[in-house]
């Protein structure tokens, strides 16, 4: 998993495993969460969004299970 740097205020990071279809986003406050299932184009999409935050909150934080790793 590449991990790719954000210049967002609520998320430093995410990794992407395709695969398995495993996105690992790094929160500010210094949390992770594992989100299972996550097409490649929800992905791609956090990626090129304008908006980290408003992108995972629209697109991945309801619509994946998020389990706490750190």
């Amino acid at each position: 998993m590449e991990r790719q740097a954000f210049n967002s205020k609520s998320m430093t990071s995410a990794s992407y495993d395709e695969p398995s279809r495993v996105l690992v986003v790094e929160f500010a406050d210094g949390t992770a969460y594992q989100y299972i299932r996550v097409p490649s184009l929800a992905y791609h999409g956090l990626l090129l969004a304008a908006s980290k935050g408003s992108y995972f909150n629209h697109y991945i934080r309801p619509h994946y299970q998020g389990i706490k790793i750190r």
